[in-house]
This record gives C-alpha cells, structure tokens and sequence, in this order.
C-alpha cells in the first residue's frame, strides 16, 4: 500500500523498493506484481517492467488493467503488433475507457494503419468527445491522408480543448 501511495504521488523511484518488498513477501499478489511492473515502467525500466507484468499474467490472466499496461509498454518500446493485440484485448474488454482507443488508435498509426486507427480514434471520441490526445490522432492519421482541412479542424478542437496540449499546437 506504501508503493501504491507513492506511485499515486509520482514517486516511481521511491516507490520501486516497496513493491519489490510486497511482491516479496506476497509472491503469489499479482497486483503487487503489476504495480511493480507500473513503476519499472515509468521510471523506463522495460525489461524488469515487462517480467512483472509476466509473472502477474501468469497469476491473473483475467486482469484487465494489466492488458492495458502491458499494451502501453510494448508501444513503448516500438513492438507496435503485440502493443495493438493487448490494447485491443482491453478496448474490447473496456470499451467504454477512451485512454484504451487512443493508445489502440496511437499503435494502429504508428503501424501505418490509417483505417484502424482512425476507427479507434473515432471510438475514444464517442465515449470522450472532447479527448485532446484522440483529436490530435485523428488530425495525424487525416494529415496522413492529406486531407489538410480536416486536420486542421482536429488540431484545433484539440487544442480548445486542452489549450496547453503541445502535440496539437506543433
């Protein structure tokens, strides 16, 4: 629960030897274990990060959440097919979590998946229209497809919306 708090408050670092400690001592928790994998991740630790997530799949295959992590540091670390099926995993499992579309829809671009991922985009939408990492994502994948209007209108939504959002405004 300490490592649980610091992570709460940004404290990756600090947070680290106490889920080592809980993991210790709860080996079979496999929320320690992807609390652990968390922190390891925010603090681009991969390798470590993606062995916790491992041994909590393997206790819990049912965690959702974890899908969603694993699929985050996957897209972290570039390996856009494995990111895609465990973001999708958790979008079809969750689909009514727009931060599950966006990275689904940011993996699909990513992989040159214009259509994907603009169907993505589109769902984060219309669970959280005013998503500015979603709008912003369907302005690339519109530039991508030169429909420059259309970007442009995306970009600006997305920038109302989230006026210091620095993808947008680039």
């Amino acid at each position: 629960l300490e490592g649980k708090r610091l992570m709460d408050e940004g404290q990756w670092n600090e947070a680290i030897p106490r889920l080592q400690k809980a993991t210790d001592l709860l080996s079979t928790n496999a929320l320690a274990w992807n609390y652990l994998g968390l922190a390891y991740h925010h603090v681009g630790r991969f390798d470590q990060s993606f062995k916790a997530y491992q041994t909590a799949l393997k206790l819990d295959h049912t965690m959702v959440a974890l899908r969603f992590n694993l699929g985050c540091l996957h897209l972290d670390m570039g390996n856009l097919k494995t990111a895609i099926d465990e973001l999708r995993t958790y979008s079809l499992l969750q689909p009514t979590v727009a931060d599950g579309w966006v990275k689904l829809g940011t993996a699909q671009y990513r992989a040159r998946r214009p259509d994907e991922a603009e169907k993505s985009f589109k769902a984060a939408l219309a669970v959280q229209a005013r998503n500015a990492e979603a709008l912003n994502g369907q302005g690339m994948v519109q530039a991508q497809r030169l429909r420059w209007q259309e970007a442009v209108n995306c970009f600006n939504a997305a920038s109302t919306y989230e006026t210091n959002f620095a993808p947008a405004v680039l």
